[in-house]
């Protein structure tokens, strides 16, 4: 990070420009998630993490809301550059707003990334405080750039360390915000973009990276005039047993709402009656055959298949037999990475055959890879399997995890807490196939498929749900604003 400064120093960016940059962006995404004005805390250091927070705050001043500044040592002694941040907030008069029913927000710009070691007074103080307002007044804290107390590096909270909801890194995800171990530290993290400080592959590891906005609009792919449902794919989709129709349904509406042509759903035939009736009037449902062969599936004329959600007992190992034989495009889901993992052997088999995208949960990983689950970290296990199997592994999570061999591990820092229900993967499932017949590449198809359907489930809070209320099927509501983002 510093040397990417020292960079945009070079060609003509002043510190000042990148602080205003900074605020901005940050504000941004305040004015986003919590809509209606209400209250803003900003905990101030000396630093310019503290300017960072003072030009935050006064654009939410400028947008309604009321700021109040909580120093942790006297003003006079901040940067040149922060005391001139702090009089032009304070030259806008806050405004007066009610106490019930606003928002609290504690801006955290306390430290910056060059913080290491124990918390000393008077942060250590500040620091409980924010993290007791959160527990007792349900204050959002939200962290400029980096939680107070977390190593940049490794990660690694010292003792009350800040507990953030959501934390606005500036330019680069830093490595420590990225530990599974930072996750309860740093909440949902959020890049903010500096355009005087674009990418450059000197400052950026090649093995990493975080999905962003900008990255995956370069990806996905406008339509051109004269499209046409054959083009836009044909998906054939494998779910749903007696007790679970809804996970087939929910698959079959994310593939046919991330712009798949045709969308098949293949049931057996003592849930075909429930599906041919529940679902929309554009998802063709097919009984499937009771003495089910290869060649039935091999007769499909597609483009990308998904198999497993809600598929239960009622997955054979005939879907194995054809698994070993497509070579085609796959989402492989649910209770068939389940039904491989009794059949260890055929692992290489199913990966070998043809693209297949595995998206398991932790649980799922345990099972299906084992050996790479005994592995520390999340990125070292991803790296492991998909080193050993020729396989695209959408490693879901807390900022869930794409990986293929030889290519950079992909972060998704979209979603919230309220995804976690089941029908979530379901929902994401169906998009991914929906991409895949699309013809997008397995490993643009799992990045474009987690962050649209995380960023639908941020939409969703920002327009009023919780993550209490929050539902699968509501994600199929936002999709269109979140594509739209793209």
């Amino acid at each position: 990070m510093q040397a990417a400064e020292e960079a945009a120093f070079a060609q003509g960016a002043s510190a000042e420009a990148l602080m205003e940059q900074a605020g901005l962006g940050m504000a941004q995404v305040l004015r986003e998630r919590w809509p209606t004005p209400g209250h803003v805390v900003a905990y101030l250091g000396k630093g310019h993490n503290a300017g960072d927070a003072l030009v935050a705050a006064r654009h939410l001043a400028s947008w309604g809301w009321h700021v109040s500044l909580r120093d942790a040592w006297p003003p006079e002694e901040s940067s040149p550059l922060t005391r001139q941040k702090r009089a032009e907030l304070l030259g806008r008069a806050p405004h007066d707003l009610p106490k019930d029913g606003r928002s609290l927000l504690l801006l955290d710009g306390l430290l910056g990334i060059g913080a290491t070691g124990n918390l000393r007074e008077p942060l250590s103080t500040l620091t409980a405080e924010m993290n007791a307002r959160r527990q007792e007044e349900g204050a959002h804290v939200i962290a400029m750039d980096i939680p107070t107390g977390l190593d940049g590096v490794t990660g690694t909270p010292c003792s009350g360390a800040v507990e953030a909801d959501l934390t606005l890194t500036v330019a680069y995800a830093k490595t420590g915000l990225l530990a599974d171990h930072a996750s309860a530290n740093v909440g949902t993290l959020v890049l903010i973009p500096l355009p005087d400080i674009p990418p450059t592959p000197g400052h950026l590891p090649a093995h990493e990276r975080v999905l962003t906005r900008d990255l995956l609009r370069a990806w996905h792919r406008r339509r051109p005039v004269d499209h046409f449902k054959n083009r836009a794919g044909h998906v054939h989709l494998f779910a749903g047993s007696l007790g679970y129709t809804g996970a087939a349904a929910m698959v079959a509406e994310g593939a046919l709402t991330a712009g798949a042509g045709l969308v098949s759903l293949h049931v057996n035939p003592d849930i075909y009656p429930i599906l041919a009736t529940r679902c929309p009037p554009e998802i063709m449902v097919h009984p499937l055959s009771e003495t089910l062969s290869v060649s039935d599936f091999q007769a499909l004329k597609g483009d990308a298949f998904a198999i497993g959600p809600g598929g239960g007992s009622a997955l054979s190992e005939v879907y194995l037999d054809w698994l070993t034989q497509e070579s085609r495009p796959v989402v492989v889901d649910a209770d068939a990475l389940n039904l491989l993992a009794r059949h260890p052997d055929r692992r290489l088999a199913v990966a070998h055959a043809g693209p297949r995208l595995f998206t398991p949960h932790p649980g799922e990983l345990a099972r299906l890879f084992p050996e790479e689950a005994a592995l520390p970290t999340r990125a070292a296990r991803a790296r492991a399997v998909v080193d050993t199997f020729p396989i695209t592994l959408l490693y879901k999570g807390t900022r869930s995890i794409i990986a293929q061999e030889q290519r950079p591990l992909s972060y998704n820092l979209t979603g919230n807490p309220g995804m976690a229900t089941g029908g979530m993967g379901d929902v994401l499932t169906g998009v991914c196939a929906g991409l895949a017949a699309q013809g997008y590449a397995l490993e643009t198809t799992a990045c474009l498929g987690a962050w649209l359907c995380g960023r639908a489930a941020d939409l969703a809070i920002a327009q009023g749900e919780t993550v209490e209320t929050l539902r699968p099927s509501m994600l199929l509501k936002h999709l269109a604003a979140a594509f739209q983002d793209l």
